[in-house]
């Protein structure tokens, strides 16, 4: 091609993705004579959770897929992941004689939202839980055969997989992958998304061998490894890119306040996927949303939570969670320390599944005493102080009344902290996940900035979009949004016309 039909056509392409919304500016146009390393008819970004069910439904549908993902390693946060999920439906609950149905999930994840939540998108993930469940169990997916309660879910609907995230979602996903022809290459970032002259996404600029580098200060702005590689989509592409949580620089610019704050997010959780959405020209929205976590946030309020500079309580037991998280933070950035909470021997006998609780102790986020004296000198905090909040705490559990805080500690599991052996567990904020990104479709179709219409062929499922969650998200509802906008993404991208 001469040069003069080449600017030409180039803008002409401009045109047509202004027209679009696409952000020309960073947008990747295919040239009319594109040289394409490879083809595929269905390409995902990211090969988390999310990225590999809708792999693997693209693959029902008979789509050759590949998935490209820029870690070392496939699966992202889910390979450190509880993987609690939320279904309506299960054999568990019908063993347990509990009735539920997609209404009353619709409504409490509505209302954790705090009204923020799409309710198309709600409604959706709600719809699809039964049908999401069947899927995963097709695909090899397992589940222990008990329920797991939690404050926010109206009934007990909460599902562990076998042993965790990893084992009982990833590992099947994966071999369903590889065994139904799909592949999975690590290692590979996608820098651009790239469209015709008519608008429709037609495949990806990306970069293999790419090595991840935590030391930088930004590796998706300064990483400039690996080779340039060009991958034609002719069906379409799905952003399963995640969150962007262990994102320093970007979280300092999105949530200032919480710029030191600890993530349980994996440390390539970035905002490289926000980018190549936004440069696509994706609606994104919500994205100062978080939703806030601590390692025990099930069992931490069954004991009485102190400041360990001052062995005083800082705040009630009975708090929501963010409330929690707000103040903890404050205190850590006040102190420099950890809060911790205090349980003893009988909060102990009902910890919430206890598994979790175990890993936990094994990282040294839990630890075990023999005696208040021990917990003091373990933690540093100061044992008189210390003993006389304890006992403070324990005669308003005996009357029912919070003489400090005028909480109702009717609320909250109710036993006074005097039984060793004692359990400490740390009050550390965890910014677990951004609930806020791309705005999707009910067929998981990313909506474009400027014409508030799909973007032909570009879809996105799990933490890369925003609007399914809203304010906040309880506990097993991101991994639902995983499989169930997963499962929607894949389906829809592999029947989809090829682009022209």
């Amino acid at each position: 091609m001469s040069d003069m039909p080449r600017r030409r056509f180039l803008a002409g392409a401009g045109a047509a993705l202004a027209g679009l919304g696409i952000n020309f500016a960073h947008a990747g146009v295919a040239r009319a004579d594109q040289h394409w390393d490879e083809t595929f008819d269905v390409i995902i970004v990211g090969a988390g959770l999310a990225g590999l069910t809708a792999a693997c439904a693209a693959l029902d549908e008979g789509a050759k897929t590949v998935l490209l993902e820029k870690m070392s390693v496939s699966g992202g946060t889910g390979n450190y992941s509880n993987g609690t999920f939320s279904v309506v439906g299960s054999p568990q609950q019908a063993a347990a004689g509990i009735k539920d149905d997609w209404k009353i999930l619709m409504e409490d994840n509505m209302r954790e939202g705090g009204g923020w939540c799409r309710p198309e998108l709600a409604r959706h993930v709600a719809e699809q839980s039964h049908a999401s469940y069947e899927f995963a169990i097709a695909h090899g997916a397992t589940f222990e055969d008990y329920l797991i309660p939690f404050p926010g879910h109206s009934v007990k609907r909460l599902l562990q997989p076998t042993k965790n995230c990893e084992v009982g979602f990833l590992q099947p996903f994966r071999r369903y992958v590889k065994e139904h022809g799909g592949e999975i290459r690590t290692r590979v970032r996608v820098d651009e998304i790239l469209f015709n002259d008519a608008g429709e996404v037609v495949g990806v600029k990306a970069r293999t061998n790419y090595r991840f580098d935590p030391s930088l200060e930004s590796d998706d702005l300064e990483n400039k490894t690996g080779t340039v590689k060009y991958y034609r989509a002719l069906r379409g592409i799905v952003c399963a890119t995640g969150g962007w949580a262990h994102d320093k620089v970007f979280l300092e610019q999105e949530c200032p306040q919480f710029a030191q704050t600890f993530s349980t997010q994996h440390i390539g959780s970035t905002a490289s996927g926000y980018r190549l959405l936004a440069n696509a020209g994706a609606r994104m929205i919500q994205t100062a949303f978080y939703r806030a976590a601590f390692p025990e946030a099930n069992n931490m309020g069954k004991g009485v939570i102190v400041d360990v500079t001052t062995g005083k309580r800082y705040i009630s037991e009975t708090k929501d969670r963010r409330t929690q998280f707000e103040a903890a933070n404050i205190q850590m950035l006040k102190t420099g320390r950890i809060p911790v909470s205090i349980l003893d021997k009988e909060a102990y006998e009902h910890v919430v599944n206890m598994p979790h609780f175990q890993v936990n102790r094994a990282a040294g986020w839990v630890t075990e005493h023999p005696s208040i004296e021990d917990v003091a000198k373990h933690y540093e905090i100061p044992l008189e102080p210390l003993k006389e909040t304890i006992a403070r705490y324990n005669a308003d559990v005996e009357k029912g009344v919070d003489t400090e805080f005028g909480s109702d500690l009717e609320k909250k599991f109710k036993n006074p902290i005097d039984h060793a052996p004692y359990y400490v567990c740390w009050v550390r904020p965890d910014l677990n996940a951004n609930t806020g990104g791309a705005l999707i479709t009910p067929k998981a179709e990313v909506v474009g900035l400027n014409t508030n219409k799909p973007i032909p062929g570009l879809y996105a499922a799990g933490k890369a979009t925003g609007g399914v969650h809203g304010y906040s998200r309880l506990l097993g509802a991101a991994i639902a949004d995983c499989v169930v906008f997963g499962m929607t993404a894949g389906r829809e991208v592999a029947r989809r016309k090829p682009a022209a």
